[in-house]
């Protein structure tokens, strides 16, 4: 009884894809959210701030798509610190799990924003589930089952739950 006992808060990431963007001329990296991946964002950020009011990091694509998705989002939703890597728009798994590793421990939730098939893949891999595409607009919450960011891999966290 006398033991001391450490609790952590439970530890949350948030994976959504840009929302729907339309062709660009030039290059995909380039290409824009259409009038409707914005409203659709902005009635997903109104549904998710009535349970998420503030996220303390964001990882974000450098394309230009996500940091448009990012910042429909933080009309609604605080986030504290941002960082925008090429390494998500590249879309390789290893580097997507070697980010959120790397979190500082004092962040308790993360928001990353990037494209498919790489942000579907990550969800089936973090939490065991069958490979589901994630539609543009789609954010999933998962609750880690794991205490510290570097432990995470295959399997360790649950779906809170996924809107769109």
């Amino acid at each position: 009884m006398g033991e001391n006992l450490i609790l952590k808060k439970v530890k949350k990431l948030y994976l959504l894809r840009h929302g729907e963007a339309g062709f660009a001329r030039t290059s995909d990296f380039n290409r824009e959210l259409t009038s409707n991946g914005i409203n659709q964002l902005i009635e997903l950020t109104i549904a998710v701030s009535k349970e998420v009011q503030s996220i303390d990091f964001l990882l974000c694509s450098t394309a230009q798509r996500t940091r448009q998705t990012a910042q429909v989002i933080e009309e609604g939703i605080s986030i504290l610190e941002k960082e925008y890597r090429q390494e998500i728009y590249s879309g390789k798994l290893k580097d997507m799990v070697l980010m959120i590793e790397e979190l500082p421990e004092d962040c308790n939730s993360c928001l990353l924003v990037g494209h498919n098939p790489i942000i579907s893949l990550l969800l089936a891999q973090l939490t065991g589930a069958d490979y589901k595409n994630m539609a543009p607009g789609t954010m999933a919450a998962l609750q880690l089952e794991v205490l510290e960011w570097r432990m995470i891999g295959m399997d360790t966290c649950s779906i809170h739950w996924i809107k769109n």
